[in-house]
This record gives C-alpha cells, structure tokens and sequence, in this order.
C-alpha cells in the first residue's frame, strides 16, 4: 500500500498548450443580456426596508 502512495504521487509533466493567437475571434466573445436596473439604490433599500418595518 505505501508502494501505491509514492507511486501516485509521482509529478507528471504539464502539457503545454500550442501558441494560439492572443486575439479573440468573434465566436468566442460572452453574449450579455440587457443591462439591470441597480437593486442597491437609496429608493429601493428605501422600499424594502419599509416592507420589512411592515
């Protein structure tokens, strides 16, 4: 059993990844939504603290 310990524990070496191009193509690119209205407003914490004192 201690064989198998230090034998799985042996370092394998990384692989390196080819040299890719360091533009992103336009396939890659993150789709976003539209844009959310900002919860943390004075008006809104207004509001949920008044429901909360209800």
């Amino acid at each position: 059993m201690l064989a198998a310990v230090f034998y799985g524990c042996e370092n394998e070496p990384l692989q390196q990844e080819p040299n890719t191009p360091k533009e992103v193509s336009a396939e890659g690119m993150i789709k976003l939504g539209k844009r959310l209205e900002n919860s943390f407003t004075v008006e809104n914490m207004q509001k949920a603290y008044n429901n909360l004192v209800k």
